[in-house]
């Protein structure tokens, strides 16, 4: 059996490059692909992000403030949720802290008990609003700009909850 020539090994070696930097090229950018989730969570297009398009979600927003500062159209803090002043519709909600020195705590109020969790990088938070007492969560100052997810899983009612924030 003969070995193959040399110039063989560098044709298979040259289509496999070609057919990877094709297959690379034809993936979504990061940027992009970040840009398109923001668009559908503000429209009420997409549900609850998974683990992989949060991480892309905050990678973006850390690599690119002013893909924030857009988002949050100049203000300090900014849900990019469908809202009205606050007032929250869906099971969940995204919010984003632009800077250390913008207001880090979060409060939830509710007509209702409502169960909270909160996720903000890897620090997590859940309990509970009631109609007396508002569910408070304190944003870490770690990494900015910041993601923070809101999740009221048992919430029954539209225009349940109202959020706000707390310098």
């Amino acid at each position: 059996m003969t070995r193959p020539s040399v110039g063989f090994v560098y044709l298979i070696l040259v289509a496999v490059g070609v057919v990877a930097f094709f297959a690379w090229a034809a993936a979504t950018p990061p940027l992009d692909a970040a840009w398109q989730i923001t668009i559908d969570l503000e429209s009420g297009a997409r549900g609850r992000l998974d683990a992989d398009e949060r991480r892309l979600l905050q990678d973006a927003l850390r690599r690119h403030p002013p893909l924030a500062d857009n988002l949050v159209e100049g203000r300090s803090f900014g849900i990019i949720s469908p809202n009205d002043r606050g007032h929250i519709d869906a099971k969940f909600a995204y919010l984003i802290r632009r800077s250390a020195a913008d207001p880090k705590t979060v409060r939830v109020h509710a007509r209702e008990d409502v169960r909270v969790r909160v996720r903000a990088g890897k620090t997590k938070a859940k309990g509970e609003a009631t109609p007396d007492t508002p569910f408070v969560f304190t944003a870490p100052d770690d990494r900015f700009p910041q993601l923070i997810e809101l999740r009221f899983p048992k919430k029954k009612r539209r225009n349940a909850v109202r959020v706000e924030t707390v310098p």
